[in-house]
């Protein structure tokens, strides 16, 4: 997941997992479901204030190329290079 400043797609943050932590491998899912993956995260106590938005994406372990997203929901944005969809915001104040 990267936390990117406004609609730009500079990260301030960012963290990498396995899907689910891997307990949910990507071989095991199929089209169209709903991965949900949790996790505890900190931002850094001198972010500016404005708004920020939390990306996720996937990419290869083995080459760290990064996969396009192709499809996106209703309502979900993708980055300037297609590698990340738009989850949710974060308003730092």
């Amino acid at each position: 997941m990267h936390i990117t400043e406004g609609v730009g797609s500079k990260v301030v943050m960012g963290w990498d997992h396995a899907p689910a932590r891997g307990r949910y491998p990507t071989s095991f899912w199929a089209p169209g479901s709903v991965i949900r993956d949790r996790g505890l995260y900190f931002l850094p106590g001198d972010l500016t204030e404005g708004l920020y938005l939390m990306r996720v994406g996937l990419y290869l372990l083995a080459t760290g190329e990064r996969l396009k997203v192709v499809h996106a929901a209703p309502g979900i944005t993708v980055d300037d290079q297609q590698t990340r969809a738009a989850i949710g915001t974060v308003q730092i104040k």
